[in-house]
């Protein structure tokens, strides 16, 4: 009985000591953002859209997917609405929603992608 208690604590012990590391990933391709959406599909990321800069706005709505298995981002097409800052987002199915958020010409979008 002690020996089994042993290696069932030298198992958890081993096994936790492991899983709580950092592994550093490709860097992300477009600039840093603020008030931006994440949201995935499919096993992979994404990101859009944001400002790059504060407290003079550069509003983006540029996009960029993230694939774990190759580690690598790819630029997207861009959102087609107006850029923005802090839009609400969500992914259902296949596919990722993109909407509301402003910008320093518009206090409140009222469109969805």
């Amino acid at each position: 009985m002690k020996k089994t208690l042993c290696f069932i604590l030298a198992f958890y012990s081993l096994h936790f000591s492991y899983s709580n590391q950092w592994i550093q990933k490709a860097n992300f391709s477009g600039t840093p953002r603020n008030g931006s959406c994440i949201f995935s599909i499919g096993g992979k990321g994404y990101i859009g859209i944001g400002t790059d800069s504060y407290p003079v706005y550069n509003f983006k709505n540029d996009f960029w997917e993230y694939d774990p298995s190759a580690d690598s981002w790819t630029q997207k097409a861009s959102c087609p609405g107006t850029a923005r800052y802090t839009p609400r987002y969500f992914s259902l199915g296949s596919k990722g929603y993109v909407g509301t958020g402003w910008n320093q010409v518009n206090p409140l979008f009222n469109d969805m992608w």
